[in-house]
């Protein structure tokens, strides 16, 4: 993997670890009434720092496979990742839908969500959707930022024009599938249209 793909990849799970760090997965903290008669270790989350995981730009899935084939009732929660690798992997439309459906196959047999950046910039949006199908970036606009233009292929704009709005390409994955669109002011003035699919 090239060296920017291991940098994103070891952001991510800082921010992860941090995350988590905050959270309790004591299932039987609140009384979960399906483990209460259960004894030893019961794991509700497994993390993996492992950047083989995520494919790099050749879309190659196979690590990810082999992880999951080795663990057949895990679940699967992409965590703001599949937002990050338009950063990295600036494809084509029709090289991200390749590339998200190698990951669709390697998730086959397993449930499976992800919530990720689908558009950013310096355009606030407002409200909240659910959609049967992945919306294109001009149905979202007219939902979230009526007279707005489409957003751009690259999620770094070059110049300062506040109605750039970036694309991650990640509504290329499971387009059929249902998902819900929200806003996220990561910092004043930054929007993101965070995508849930599952």
């Amino acid at each position: 993997m090239n060296e920017a793909f291991e940098q994103i990849i070891g952001y991510l799970r800082a921010i992860w670890r941090r995350r988590v760090s905050r959270a309790s997965f004591n299932p039987r903290a609140k009384g979960n009434p399906h483990l209460a008669n259960s004894s030893g270790p019961n794991p509700l989350v497994e993390t993996s720092g492992r950047s083989d995981l995520i494919a790099g730009p050749t879309g190659d899935w196979q690590a990810l496979r082999e992880f999951l084939k080795a663990r057949p009732d895990h679940a699967v929660l992409f965590c703001n990742v599949l937002g990050q690798l338009e950063f990295l992997l600036s494809k084509t439309d029709a090289e991200a839908r390749a590339y998200f459906q190698g990951l669709e196959k390697a998730l086959e047999g397993h449930e499976w969500a992800s919530y990720h950046d689908r558009i950013s910039g310096e355009v606030a949006p407002s409200g909240a959707a659910h959609s049967e199908r992945a919306l294109t970036n001009e149905e979202l606009l007219a939902r979230f930022s009526p007279g707005e233009s489409s957003p751009a292929r690259s999620p770094h704009p070059k110049g300062d024009h506040p109605t750039v709005l970036a694309d991650h390409s990640t509504g290329q994955l499971a387009p059929e599938r249902p998902r819900d669109y929200w806003i996220w002011e990561l910092q004043p003035g930054r929007y993101h249209l965070i995508e849930g699919v599952k």
